[in-house]
């Protein structure tokens, strides 16, 4: 299992920080698949994807997907 500190993709996609309420969730919801829709540049799916998830991830505007 790898761990990160919350900030890792923060700082090295230069994204803003996960949204605390994703943070959360992952210590009650076990790793599985997961949608993310309106995942703009993925900062939620990234962090979601390293810690053991298959994120699918989904947004209307295309020009905000990394």
């Amino acid at each position: 299992m790898i761990i990160r500190d919350e900030n890792y993709f923060t700082d090295k996609y230069e994204l803003t920080r996960t949204h605390s309420e994703v943070m959360e969730a992952v210590k009650v919801v076990k790793p599985g698949k997961t949608l993310d829709l309106g995942c703009g540049n993925g900062r939620n799916s990234l962090y979601l994807a390293a810690n053991g998830y298959d994120v699918d991830a989904w947004d209307k505007n295309a020009m905000s997907i990394a």
